[in-house]
């Protein structure tokens, strides 16, 4: 138990160290993240030279993941779920449908 709360307060300890200087403005907060989309920018020739290394090594890895974050290929689920139909099923000898928790939905 002693243990649990030195953990604790060694965990606030580390929180409270770890102070704000400032909040930033909106303007210091849009200027951060255009430089981040720009740097992230210049990564793409890096990242388009990977996907051809891989694609021209005739990697199904990097097809689908290239296929699926181009959006071309589009994972869909095996079942579609009904406007009628309960999110979970009823419990065998119940009526209505079943919650969740196992408890029965009033109707």
């Amino acid at each position: 138990m002693k243990r649990q709360q030195r953990h604790k307060r060694d965990n606030l300890e580390s929180v409270r160290s770890h102070k704000v200087n400032r909040i930033l403005s909106q303007a210091e907060i849009q200027a951060l993240l255009a430089m981040c989309r720009r740097e992230l920018m210049a990564l793409v020739p890096k990242a388009i030279e990977v996907y051809r290394y891989h694609l021209n090594r005739n990697s199904l890895i990097a097809a689908t993941s290239l296929l699926e974050g181009l959006q071309v290929l589009v994972k869909r689920t095996t079942h579609v779920l009904e406007a009628d139909e309960p999110l979970w099923p009823a419990q065998e000898g119940t009526t209505g449908a079943a919650r969740r928790d196992g408890r029965v939905a009033a109707g």
